[in-house]
């Protein structure tokens, strides 16, 4: 038995002979074709307008007289994006609190209170998390400036 893959049946451009007969003859009858589509009478075909290409085409406006200077608009100021400007005012105050707490660690324990210690101890886990979330946040809204402009 012959393995499937390697059947002619299974092969393309297979037209249907068994492997072992002879290929069919030629037929001498040429294969049918096609007319062309014809449009249907009494419906003319819509004229064709040729577009001109609009890269690199003069504006289309009312045309000016020479010698005379078209108004010009100011242009208005820059377009600030408020979601940057929150993200540049957040960095710098979590800066500050990172930076004010690292300050506060630095000055002497007064008292022998128990929370004279504790207190210390959490600014001393959070606070450079908290400077650096800030330096990342202000990186951030200068990379954002950087892909508006790009």
């Amino acid at each position: 038995m012959t393995d499937p893959r390697y059947d002619p049946r299974f092969q393309r451009g297979w037209d249907g002979t068994p492997p072992d007969s002879a290929p069919a003859p030629p037929s001498s009858t040429p294969p049918p074709t096609h007319p062309a589509p014809v449009a249907p009478a009494g419906r003319a075909e819509p004229p064709r307008v040729a577009v001109p290409d609009p890269i690199g085409a003069a504006p289309t406006g009312p045309a000016e007289e020479p010698g005379t200077e078209a108004e010009v608009e100011p242009a208005a100021g820059p377009v600030r994006n408020p979601y940057r400007i929150a993200l540049v005012m957040l960095g710098a105050v979590l800066v500050l609190a990172g930076a004010g707490m690292l300050w506060q660690l630095a000055q002497p324990i007064t008292s022998a209170s128990p929370t004279e210690y504790v207190i210390p101890q959490l600014e001393g886990m959070v606070a450079p998390w908290i400077a650096l979330s800030g330096l990342l946040a202000i990186i951030a809204a200068i990379a954002l400036g950087a892909f508006r402009r790009a």
